[in-house]
Parts: C-alpha cells; sequence; structure tokens
C-alpha cells in the first residue's frame, strides 16, 4: 500500500510486465468498467468470443459465425450480451421464433439491456411486416419497405421512410412510423451518429 500510495479502497491497477498501465479507486459501472480494461487492452473471453462472431458474420462465413455463437451461449447462458447478439443473428438468418425465445430471457431489472432487448423484438415485427405487409395502400408498401431496409441494417433510408410516413400521414398505424423511428433510435443507441442526425 505505501509502495503505490494506496489511500482507499477499492483500489484498482492493472499491470503489465510489473508496470502499472493504468489504475482507478472507487467503483465503476460495468460500461465504464468495460471501457476502462477496453483501453488497457484486457479483453475477456467473451469479448473475444463476440470479435470473432462479428467477424466471421462480416466476412459472410455463417456458419462459423454460429458455431462461435453457439460456443458462446454454452458459455454463457444467461449473458445479455450473448442473448442479443444471438437474437440478431436468428432474426438475419430468417428465425425470428428463435430470436423471441433468446429475448424472452432478458428481464426488465436488467437496466442496460432491457431497453436493447425491446428494440430487437421491434426488429421481429419489422421482419414479418417486410414479408407480409398488413394493407395493400402506398403507405402500408413504403411501410413494408421501411421495414425490410431495418432488417437489412439501411437504417438511414428506413429512418428516410418512416419520416415521409409521418409527414403524410401521422396517424397511420396508430402512430406507427413514429413508434418504429424510436425503435431504431433505441436498436442504434444514444452514441450513434443516425440517432443524432434524426
Amino acid at each position: 500500500a505505501s509502495t503505490y500510495g494506496v489511500e482507499g479502497v477499492p483500489d484498482v491497477r492493472v499491470f503489465r510486465n510489473g508496470e502499472v498501465v493504468d489504475k482507478f479507486v472507487g467503483v465503476l459501472p460495468e460500461p465504464e468498467l468495460k471501457a476502462f480494461l477496453a483501453k488497457c487492452q484486457i479483453r475477456s473471453y467473451l469479448d473475444q468470443g463476440l470479435a470473432a462472431f462479428d467477424r466471421a458474420k462480416s466476412a459472410g462465413k455463417l456458419d462459423i459465425a454460429e458455431q462461435v455463437l453457439s460456443q458462446l451461449q454454452e458459455f454463457f447462458p444467461d449473458r445479455s450480451e450473448v442473448l442479443l447478439t444471438a437474437a440478431q443473428f436468428f432474426i438475419k438468418t430468417d428465425r425470428p421464433e428463435l430470436a423471441e425465445l433468446l429475448l424472452a430471457k432478458i428481464g426488465e431489472d436488467d437496466r442496460d439491456y432491457y431497453p436493447r432487448s425491446q428494440a430487437v423484438k421491434a426488429l421481429v415485427e419489422f421482419q414479418r411486416e417486410a414479408r407480409q405487409p398488413a394493407g395493400t395502400g402506398e403507405l402500408d408498401a413504403l411501410y413494408a419497405q421501411a421495414c425490410g431496409a431495418v432488417v437489412a441494417e439501411r437504417y438511414a433510408e428506413a429512418l428516410d421512410i418512416f419520416l415521409e410516413i409521418i409527414r403524410r400521414d401521422r396517424k397511420y398505424r396508430n402512430d406507427g412510423a413514429r413508434k418504429a423511428t424510436i425503435a431504431i433510435f433505441d436498436l442504434l443507441g444514444n452514441d450513434n451518429p443516425l440517432t443524432a442526425d434524426y
């Protein structure tokens, strides 16, 4: 304690090769702790697995991505990050029923992930609407087109279409286009530039 000038607890220090590379005193919320560890270039098995999943998915190797995801689900069956990632993957690979089962495991008491789980649940509805529009009118076609853009992760396109629907008829589907826009914001998160722009 005297060597490192520890005056309070908890006093957390990260060492590399015998040298302190970073430190903090007190308790950090999980997101800040993750950012701290990332800054120190410390990655958990979970983080490494999620990164491997993203690489495989981005490369179009969906079979490998699913294998990595399956391993993560085996090691971390109740981790909300894994449940959300798996649910989004199942939506993208046209298995919405599996996605809904996973999302049901994220309870309202999970303040960090429950709002995102609700946004991902909205993705399931977007996918259904893109496949089978609720009506045959022009706004119905636009709404279905926007839903398809969300599922394909073309968020700016979807937001533009939803805004156009709002301009034309705010009451359409009981203010459905505005609610869909908010669901996209929840999905993207507050830090995403599109959320700020739109």
